[in-house]
Order: C-alpha cells, then sequence, then structure tokens
C-alpha cells in the first residue's frame, strides 16, 4: 500500500511539474508579429510629358507621412514655375504647398495628388486666398481627372 501511495504522489507531482503556471505560459509566449507595412522609397519621382508641356515632381518622404520636395511646371505659353513643396499624405493623397516664383513674384499655392498605384494625379478645384497663399475651398469637392497624370520615373533633373 505505501508502496502505491509513493507511486500516486510521484505521478502527482509529475502532472503538476508538466502543467506549470498557465498565466506564466500565456505571457512568455511570444506574440505572433504585425505584418510589415509596405514603406515607401524615400525618394520618389514622376513627370507628365505632352506635345507642349512637362510637370515634374520629386518627392522626398520624411516621416510621419511627410514629404518634401520640387515640383515644375513648364506648361506650353505660360512662365516655367519651379518650387517646392512641403506636405503631408492623407491616406492616398498628398496635400502640399507649393512656394514658387514666376513673373518675378514669389508665390505659394496648395496643391494636391492622389496616388494610384505607380501614378499621381492631379487634384483641382475651387481656391482662396488664405494667410496670404491659394488653398482649396473645399478639400473634398476636388477633381481628380486624367488630363494631368504623372507616372513614375528615374529621379534625374527635368528639362
Amino acid at each position: 500500500m505505501m508502496k502505491n501511495t509513493a507511486f500516486l504522489f510521484v505521478c502527482f507531482a509529475g502532472l503538476v511539474a508538466c502543467q506549470g503556471n498557465p498565466d506564466s505560459a500565456t505571457t512568455s509566449t511570444p506574440e505572433d508579429p504585425e505584418p510589415l507595412k509596405q514603406q515607401e522609397p524615400a525618394e520618389q519621382c514622376y513627370s507628365y510629358t505632352s506635345n507642349t508641356d512637362t510637370i515634374w515632381l520629386h518627392l522626398t518622404n520624411t516621416g510621419s507621412n511627410a514629404v518634401s520636395g520640387t515640383l515644375v511646371y513648364n506648361l506650353h505659353e505660360k512662365d516655367k514655375n519651379t518650387g517646392t513643396i512641403s506636405g503631408q499624405m492623407s491616406g492616398d493623397t498628398l496635400f502640399a504647398d507649393y512656394a514658387f516664383q514666376s513673373e518675378g513674384s514669389n508665390s505659394v499655392r496648395e496643391v494636391a495628388f492622389l496616388k494610384k498605384g505607380n501614378t499621381m494625379v492631379e487634384g483641382y478645384g475651387e481656391v482662396e486666398e488664405q494667410d496670404g497663399r491659394m488653398v482649396f475651398r473645399n478639400r473634398g469637392n476636388l477633381t481628380f481627372g486624367d488630363a494631368t497624370v504623372l507616372t513614375e520615373t528615374a529621379c534625374e533633373e527635368p528639362l
């Protein structure tokens, strides 16, 4: 009888040891890692070219959805505009201030581009002056048509 009791005691102790502490088992198990989000490259360039017009956009991701860069408009029968942009990606849309010089004066206006795959589509809408710069009256009413679609390209200086 004593041997049976000792045997049962050893079996019981073994079971308890194998189970361990259920609380520690759940906290020591590593969580499944979140899938990695695809990050945009640090530098991206886009261009639009027609028979008479060229637009070139150079973007540098500066973190937390912020971007800065260069934007050049060389449109037929208009002064060439070269300037800098600084803004934020809001979902798939870039909203940025475009600071440029045209006809000898410095100007700032808001621009918007919708990212679609490897393209950026320029947005248009009503604007108004606010604090010395032109801004969209209502961002929700912007039109992103097929007229000005910039395609991703190598980051080389524009013509």
